[in-house]
């Protein structure tokens, strides 16, 4: 499996600090140093404790359902950001490319992978700003195939992000002087039929907030499921993620379309 990521980009995985995370801190390390892959940890302490403060338009999508719960989606997004700068700030602009997950991601299908990462990247729409690594839906009807990524899917697990892209999300949702104040909004009041409130509804909507007429650009934000999730490893907002609406449907929908895939890469995307 090594000799297919060769050539991956460095991932970024989120995780929460202390005895919280200290287990899925550990999987997410053993597996990519068995894979020998490049990587940083980005820990933060859960919303409030981190220190984040949200500005903006979105409502929060667990608080609107738990109001007494502080495990907010919105910090979440505030969070991934926070990943996105430190690979900005401290990295060559020569790295076009970074992966960013949330420590519980699985490299389960790479085996059953009949390309390597290298292959993958040669067919990429040249357009692309973000690609969905990880896909889940609530009716796990997709396939292998590189779409454009609609609202409906979710997942924020594992991603791929261009440099211009990151750079531009920074300068739109983050404040200089204070690294702990962000923009959390978006120029429109709903995403099909709801609101927009979850991490996805900011990372993968390149939001023309600079433009005259404002409005929310999806272009260039792509879905295909190469990873899933790690299940064996608890949710930061499920007691029992296992049932989770979609999230193991999902993840056995992918792990059958690879075992079952046997084609070569340039007939995979036709």
């Amino acid at each position: 499996m090594e000799n297919k990521l060769e050539g991956l980009p460095r991932i970024y995985a989120l995780l929460l600090k202390g005895k919280e995370g200290a287990k899925r801190k550990k999987s997410f390390i053993k597996k990519v140093s068995d894979l020998n892959l490049d990587y940083e940890i980005v820990e933060v302490n859960r919303y409030p404790e981190c220190g984040t403060i949200v500005e903006g338009n979105t409502h929060d999508h667990v608080l609107h359902y738990y109001p007494n719960q502080c495990k907010t989606t919105t910090a979440v997004s505030a969070n991934h950001l926070r990943m996105w700068r430190e690979w900005i700030s401290s990295t060559s602009k020569d790295e076009k490319w970074a992966l960013f997950c949330e420590g519980d991601i699985s490299f389960n299908t790479v085996e059953y992978w009949p390309f390597a990462w290298n292959d993958f990247m040669n067919i990429i729409p040249n357009d692309t700003k973000i690609m969905q690594l990880c896909v889940l839906r609530s009716k796990p009807d997709f396939d292998l195939k590189i779409v454009e990524r609609s609202h409906e899917t979710w997942g924020a697990n594992m991603y791929m992000v261009s440099r211009e892209y990151a750079e531009r999300k920074i300068r739109r949702h983050c404040y200089t002087g204070n690294e702990n104040l962000f923009n959390i909004a978006t120029s429109v009041i709903e995403f099909g039929n709801y609101e927009p409130c979850l991490p996805e509804d900011i990372l993968f909507v390149d939001d023309k907030f600079d433009e005259r007429i404002k409005w929310a650009d999806t272009s260039g934000a792509y879905s295909v499921p190469l990873f899933v999730e790690d299940l064996s490893l608890v949710s930061y907002f499920e007691n029992d993620r296992e049932d989770s609406d979609g999230e193991k449907e999902s993840h056995k929908h992918t792990m059958k379309l690879w075992k079952e895939y046997n084609k070569e890469v340039q007939s995979w995307n036709k």
